[in-house]
Parts: structure tokens; C-alpha cells; sequence
């Protein structure tokens, strides 16, 4: 816990350094493994003048998830953050919820809190435009064979009502009626996903996905509309227009969807086939070139990746995700309030 913990300890600490040493911003993330991805990011934003040093608010390394290790209600709305104390994290439903409720509010108005927009640093990670990349840096293989853009626009458009309802739940404080597990349950998929039969599985999950729609939506409107069905039309309305003005929408639905759920229950068994047919391909290519085949495909595999290494350190979001330029706008006024000694 970082409760007790506030800015001006740090700037107490910076002033007795030396003029020409950097002043030390202490960054606070939900855990050890939010860092590599932070330090990512605040590097682009370091001067001669001021370091961020990155560390998690516990210690231990087998404590994961903010709710552990920082703890929403406790850390976000007691700790002392300012000018050398911020906090970077996961927004979860918490830049929609916007001032829903007190945490969310905190979050939304601080200029020390630093949220990622997005669902968490995995959605980036899992950005459309940066996974033909991906799958380059696996497969040593730059052959452009599939759109991820819009198969993940199709993905969101499938998933888009049912998300919105998790979301205007998460509004309510009501976590029993469709959970995030039970959201995760409905949209999951098995086994690889093979591109070629692309329409059966996105038809598959749209069958799905609109069942549960039909069960969430009544259960909702038998909970909190049972005497006027017509306002819970009216409401749920309202509220994806509100949704809307915070850019989100049918077409990048994926990128507000718990992060883990898109990698691991869709993203990672599309990707892994892709991956594996590209580098077979090289293979191929390899055996009927010639001389030193078994040298020259052992040299060729040493320059394929692991998928989940190169996912883990995968910025390619940065140059033309809309959320990640929030986030960089956010830090750049906050680096331009610091005072230059």
C-alpha cells in the first residue's frame, strides 16, 4: 500500500541533490510486470532534468491485478500523488465510467494519474494496426496475408452491444448479473483459428454473442426497468451515445475489452497459425534453394521470436493509436508544469 507515501517526500528527497543531478519522479504501477511497458512509454518523455523511477506499490512479486496490488479504493483516493509522485495504470471501464463514482472520478480528473484509455496495456499491445509486425518478428516473414484491421473491426462489431451492457452494469456497481468471466465464457473461442474459414468462426461467435445479448438485456430490464421496459430502450440508448463522445464505438470495441480476454481467448489462436504457416512457408522456400539447406533453415529460425516475447514489447500502437496520443497529451502538460530549476 502507497497511502502513505506522498509527493513531497520525493521533492524533500530531490532537494538536497545536486544541481546537475536529474530529479527523481517516483512512478507508481499496478505491478512488476506493468513496468517494462511503462518505462516504455516515460521514456520518450525523460529529460536531463527529470527520471522517472518505476517501481509497484507491494513488493511482492506474487501479488498481481490493481486490486491487489493497488488497491482501487484505498491507493487512488488517499495517496498523496503530485509533482514527483504519479501513478500509471490500467484504465479498466474506468475513462468510460468517467465520474460515475468517486475512483473513476479520481482517475478521470487527476493530473497525476496517468490511465491508459484503452481497456490496459495489453489492448495496446493487441492493437490492429501493429500485428502484421507481430507476426513479422516471429515468423521472420513480411508477408501481408492478413487484414487485422478489419477482422478486429468485425470482432468489435460482433462484441460491441454486448460490452456495452457489461459496461453500463459496471455503472450500476452490479457485478452479479454479467460478469467479466461470464463475458469472457460467451466470446471465447477453442483451437486455432484458421483465416481461411474466417466467416464460420466470426459467425459462430456473432450466434453467440446475440443469444447472451437477448438473456443479459431482459435480466437488466426485469432488474431495474420491470415497470417501463420503453426506458430501459431509452436508456441503454443515452447511454452508448454517451459512450460514443468518448470514442468508443462498434468499429474499436476490442481495444475496451479486457485485455487478457482478447489475447488469450481470440488474438493468441489467431495469431499462432498465421505465425507457424508463415515461417513453414520460408521453409519451403529454404529447401528448394539450393546448398546448406539444414545450415541455412537453422539460421532462419534463430531469427524467428516467440509470439508472447514479441507481444510483451510490442509499441507499434504508439504512431496512430487515438488513445495512446490522450495518454502522450496527458503527460506532456503534466512534464510542462514541472518547475526547471
Amino acid at each position: 500500500m502507497i497511502e502513505s507515501i506522498n509527493s513531497q517526500l520525493f521533492e524533500a528527497t530531490n532537494s538536497m541533490r545536486s544541481k546537475n543531478e536529474p530529479h527523481k519522479i517516483q512512478v507508481f504501477t499496478e505491478s512488476f510486470e506493468d513496468i517494462t511497458f511503462w518505462r516504455a512509454i516515460l521514456d520518450d518523455f525523460e529529460t536531463s532534468q527529470f527520471q522517472f523511477e518505476i517501481t509497484p506499490p507491494s513488493m511482492d512479486t506474487n501479488i498481481r491485478g490493481k486490486h491487489e496490488a493497488l488497491n482501487r479504493e484505498l491507493d487512488i483516493l488517499s495517496t498523496g500523488v503530485g509533482t514527483y509522485m504519479i501513478i500509471c495504470i490500467d484504465s479498466d471501464y474506468d475513462y468510460l465510467l468517467q465520474h460515475s463514482n468517486p475512483v473513476s472520478s479520481t482517475i478521470n480528473k487527476s493530473p497525476y494519474i496517468f490511465q491508459t484509455y484503452v481497456y490496459s496495456i495489453e489492448n495496446y499491445m493487441c492493437f490492429a494496426n501493429s500485428l502484421h509486425t507481430v507476426c513479422t518478428l516471429v515468423s521472420a516473414n513480411d508477408t501481408h496475408d492478413t487484414d487485422f484491421e478489419n477482422i478486429l473491426a468485425e470482432y468489435s462489431n460482433i462484441i460491441y452491444k454486448l460490452l456495452l451492457l457489461s459496461v453500463w452494469l459496471a455503472k450500476q456497481g452490479d457485478s452479479k448479473i454479467f460478469t467479466l468471466s461470464d463475458l469472457s465464457s460467451c466470446i471465447a473461442f477453442n483451437g486455432k483459428l484458421i483465416l481461411q474459414n474466417k466467416n464460420k468462426w466470426l459467425g459462430e461467435l456473432h450466434d453467440k454473442v446475440d443469444r447472451k445479448y437477448q438473456e443479459v438485456h431482459e435480466t437488466i430490464q426485469k432488474t431495474y426497468f420491470a415497470t417501463s421496459p420503453q426506458a430501459w430502450q431509452s436508456e441503454i440508448k443515452r447511454f452508448e451515445q454517451e459512450l460514443n463522445t468518448l470514442k468508443f464505438t462498434s468499429s474499436n470495441a476490442y481495444l475496451f475489452l479486457k485485455g487478457h480476454i482478447l489475447k488469450d481467448t481470440f488474438l493468441d489462436h489467431l495469431l499462432r497459425p498465421i505465425c507457424e504457416n508463415r515461417k513453414n512457408e520460408m521453409i519451403k522456400k529454404i529447401q528448394t534453394n539450393g546448398d546448406n539447406i539444414k545450415e541455412s533453415i537453422e539460421a532462419f529460425k534463430r531469427k524467428c521470436h516467440p509470439l508472447n516475447d514479441v507481444w510483451g514489447t510490442n509499441m507499434g500502437f504508439k504512431s496512430k493509436c487515438l488513445f495512446y496520443k490522450m495518454l502522450a497529451c496527458d503527460l506532456e502538460t503534466y512534464m510542462a508544469t514541472l518547475p526547471i530549476s
